[in-house]
């Protein structure tokens, strides 16, 4: 239960009574629970019907790794310069044709006739093979009107570099949105997101980003943005960068993903005190933007902490990989998602290239944790809010990234709701909240 430094005294979140309480000493809080100065955190859950109900279970998501090439050389980059993972050690081809996908597709939907199906599409840069992504569609949507079949969800996560006029007007018409990565200003996404020849890729991705949405004249796109949290952004934690990294993410993009460095490149995430100072400023400039009845922002790891406030997680706890996620490499091997392949490379099964059934084998992913067993993840203050669970890269030992960044905001969060509370504008904030967030 987690207890942080208040002014002269501590704030205590209790997640299983979802309240906040100030206490003037630890021991009072393990003594004696606290009635008085209680910042109810259930004041949000009569808010919570803005949540839909997932449905999961009746929708699979396919993401195919259209590439493995890339034209970024970002220092971060967690496939190839953040792992021990070699180009030359994946089976060829690298990358895939179009008939190829549709041969998967088909094998799905024989095998799970009746899900909703979503395709996104995936890397090294998956525009490199732009020409194929798109005659994969058009073959696809014609198998699927040929069949009775829902014209499935399509979708990509893209470095933004090659959106030239002809690929954004593809997009618009068939995409029902795409994330682009990009890490805030210039001085700060130049740092890390470079090009082949070494140089920035801010000003090349900012001007492909205006295209795109000039184009989307009828905002078809859910435009999102994911955006790798480095060292060069959290020592640029003062009021002015933040506000105007802010400021960028919601003049471009509808959502915001915001992670940090994981893995051996954690040197890039600086130290927890730089990470919370400029955290605190972003949500404080969310939370304004709600107050003032502003479109926000949607920030992902923001809305989750509202929602297990309100006691319903948007995103849940339960990570999909392998049981409605699926990741495909160009030799049609099936992977339990995109994080799989370049980590532990845990193969769930493959499309039979002769008779194009689908072969999959669950059992593997017994070897992964499972967040309501493992005690790590059970006894953790952020259970109610997580949405970072990998089951992938987590260990019965050991903390990812995520987790210790997700506790970062949720020590800010639980300050900020207790001293909206005592300012008497919680109520304004959810109802604006659900308000604002229902529309958006």
């Amino acid at each position: 239960m987690p207890i942080y430094p208040y002014k002269e005294g501590y704030l205590a979140y209790d997640r299983y009574a979802n309240s906040i309480s100030f206490i003037k000493n630890e021991r009072d809080f393990f003594e004696s629970q606290p009635q008085s100065n209680n910042t109810n955190a259930e004041k949000l859950s009569k808010y919570s019907y803005y949540v839909e109900k997932s449905e999961i279970d009746k929708t699979i998501t396919l993401v195919f790794i259209t590439t493995y090439n890339c034209n970024f050389r970002c220092k971060y980059c967690y496939e190839f310069t953040n792992s021990d993972t070699d180009l030359n050690q994946f089976k060829l081809p690298s990358s895939f044709n179009a008939e190829g996908m549709l041969q998967v597709f088909m094998s799905f939907v024989e095998e799970y006739p009746n899900a909703m199906y979503r395709i996104n599409f995936f890397g090294g840069e998956p525009l490199i093979e732009g020409e194929t992504i798109f005659n994969f569609i058009a073959i696809a949507n014609k198998y699927c009107n040929d069949n009775g079949i829902p014209l499935p969800e399509y979708g990509a996560i893209s470095n933004g570099s090659l959106l030239d006029e002809s690929t954004c007007k593809q997009i618009v018409e068939h995409f029902s949105g795409i994330t682009i990565s990009l890490d805030g200003i210039k001085c700060i996404n130049d740092k890390n997101r470079i090009l082949e020849d070494g140089s920035g890729s801010f000003d090349l991705v900012y001007s492909n980003i205006k295209r795109l949405k000039e184009i989307d004249t009828e905002h078809r796109l859910l435009l999102a943005c994911e955006a790798t949290l480095t060292a060069d952004f959290f020592a640029n934690s003062s009021p002015d960068a933040i506000a105007a990294n802010y400021s960028l993410f919601k003049s471009l993009f509808d959502t915001v993903g915001i992670i940090p460095v994981n893995g051996k490149k954690r040197q890039l995430f600086l130290d927890d005190l730089n990470a919370e100072q400029a955290i605190s400023e972003l949500f404080g400039l969310w939370v304004g933007d709600i107050l003032s009845n502003n479109p926000p922002l949607k920030i992902i790891s923001f809305e989750n902490i509202i929602a297990g406030f309100a006691g319903k997680n948007k995103h849940g706890v339960k990570c999909t990989a392998g049981e409605g996620y699926y990741a495909i490499a160009p030799d049609m091997s099936i992977y339990p998602c995109q994080v799989s392949i370049f980590s532990d490379r845990c193969t769930l099964g493959e499309v039979d290239k002769a008779n194009s059934k689908l072969k999959i084998d669950t059992s593997p992913l017994k070897q992964y944790i499972d967040m309501a067993d493992n005690s790590l993840c059970r006894d953790c203050e952020c259970s109610n809010i997580c949405g970072s669970y990998c089951k992938v890269v987590m260990s019965e030992s050991q903390y990812i990234d995520n987790c210790i960044f997700n506790k970062i905001i949720l020590k800010v969060a639980v300050t900020k709701m207790y001293e909206l509370n005592n300012s008497n504008l919680l109520d304004k904030f959810v109802k604006n909240f659900v308000s604002l967030f229902r529309k958006l």
